[in-house]
């Protein structure tokens, strides 16, 4: 049987790594503009994974979370304007899109716009722009509860600054990183999310070889926060995939 992981020892694995804002899929067949474009959402505190068609990132979506996606118009198998329509009419996704591209006659943006993409920015790419406007629609979209000391979900109160979680009035004992994933969960309520997603967004960079890390940390706070089937939510396994924060019922009123 393999050992447990002590708490002490997996809320500091994260010590090499640099933790992420978000995480970017990069839709670029041109491999000097994808290096480009990758080199500044990575300066910038994203982690990026690059494809260079649309096929090779619709495939990756079946195992992969991602907080946005910036893409190239001319794609070798399909448009950009196809694959941001396909993303919010046939996916129903609704993460952050950027087109990146030529493109910038009026027409264009406002097809852009219309299709689905939340913003446009044209080459070549201004690196301060683009993260401008990255870190823009994260604050309006993603993660905005870290921006407050006190967030309330259902019956639950976080302390950002305490790293406390509080349920049902009783404060529930959790140690840093039990506390970053079940923030991370809670703002993603019914949200399927990776496994390495998880274990980037909390644990940073590289981590992907501490997923045993991650199955403990699962168990623990399904425990102590009751994330259990029959109860106010239920923390489900995502098969090949990853976890999910499910409403099971609204809260008893007191």
């Amino acid at each position: 049987m393999t050992p447990p992981v002590s708490p002490e020892f997996s809320d500091r694995l994260d010590a090499p790594y640099e933790l992420a804002k978000a995480r970017v899929a990069i839709v670029e067949d041109n491999e000097i503009q994808a290096a480009q474009v990758d080199e500044i959402v990575r300066e910038g505190g994203y982690l990026a994974s690059v494809f260079d068609t649309a096929t090779a990132f619709k495939r990756s979506l079946r195992r992969e979370t991602y907080d946005f996606l910036l893409t190239d118009w001319f794609l070798p198998d399909q448009s950009g304007i196809e694959l941001v329509r396909w993303m919010r009419d046939t996916r129903g996704d609704t993460i952050p899109i950027i087109m990146i591209t030529v493109r910038t006659e009026p027409a264009d943006v406002v097809e852009a716009l219309r299709a689905g993409a939340d913003d446009y920015v044209s080459k070549p790419v201004n690196g301060q722009i683009l993260l401008a406007r990255m870190d823009a629609i994260r604050r309006r979209i993603y993660r905005h509860e870290a921006l407050k000391r006190h967030w309330v979900v259902g019956s639950y109160t976080f302390d950002n600054i305490l790293e406390v979680v509080t349920y049902q009035g009783n404060p529930i004992e959790l140690t840093p990183k039990e506390f970053q994933l079940a923030a991370l969960l809670f703002e993603n309520v019914e949200r399927p999310l990776s496994r390495s997603f998880l274990l980037d967004i909390v644990w940073g960079h590289g981590s992907h070889l501490l997923t045993r890390t991650l199955d403990v940390h699962i168990s623990r706070i399904r425990s102590k926060l009751h994330l259990a089937p029959g109860q106010e939510f239920s923390l489900i396994p995502v098969h090949n995939y990853g976890y999910r924060l499910v409403r099971e019922k609204e809260p008893e009123s007191g």
